[in-house]
């Protein structure tokens, strides 16, 4: 299915999308993951295009948080104790060119 959506930069293939995503969160989406976002960046997209007829978003305040909570604040203090030795992080990680490869981290 080669879907093009158009944006506000223009017409974009679906496919393009799904590309650039891989390459943006290091990973391979399966062809089942690939089916699902076929279904869902149309989705998104529409909904972030609602957001956009929004009007006179001046006159409201920003919301940081719905309840005014704020949690205890302690001051920085810079620690060198806690820190790995870059010998000990290259040790054990999988490189590939100049990037640490992560474990995946998305899920169903």
């Amino acid at each position: 299915m080669n879907l093009v959506l158009e944006t506000n930069c223009g017409s974009l293939a679906l496919e393009d999308i799904i590309s650039y995503l891989e390459r943006l969160v290091l990973i391979k989406f399966s062809e089942d993951e690939r089916r699902r976002l076929e279904k869902e960046i149309p989705k998104i997209l529409d909904f972030f295009r609602a957001l956009d007829e929004v009007k006179e978003l001046e006159s409201y305040e920003p919301l940081f948080y719905v309840h005014d909570v704020s949690g205890p604040m302690r001051e920085d203090e810079p620690s060198t104790s806690d820190l790995i030795p870059i010998e000990e992080l290259e040790r054990n990680a999988v490189i590939e060119g100049r990037y640490f490869k992560a474990p995946r981290t998305v899920a169903e």
